[in-house]
């Protein structure tokens, strides 16, 4: 049988590894890869700095949907070759829906 004591050090052990996991995903924020070369080295999306370096864009994490990010960073860069919030990348749907929303809005915006 397992003594109580060992059984919280396991507990206390695993929840603070869920805790570390999801503070470092929180961390990470938003990484955007762009189907070209980034126009400029930053640029402001959905209130956000993005700071880029040839192709790949980076920026803290927001309390936002992240599909309403990409779709901000879409809009403003052009389509986007893959996108992640907190180290979980689109999958290929999501970017599908991502990068057709942003064209939809960019056409609406030029009527």
């Amino acid at each position: 049988m397992i003594r109580r004591e060992t059984l919280h050090l396991i507990l206390a052990t695993a929840l603070a590894g869920t805790a570390l996991h999801t503070a470092r995903a929180a961390d990470m924020g938003y990484v955007a890869m762009l189907a070209g070369s980034a126009p400029q080295e930053q640029f402001v999306a959905h209130g956000l700095l993005w700071r880029c370096a040839s192709a790949r864009c980076t920026a803290p994490a927001a309390n936002s949907r992240p599909a309403i990010v990409c779709e901000a960073v879409a809009k403003a860069v052009g389509p986007l070759a893959t996108f992640a919030s907190g180290g979980d990348p689109f999958d290929g749907e999501a970017l599908a829906r991502c990068n057709a929303a942003a064209r939809q809005r960019q056409k609406l915006a030029v009527k």
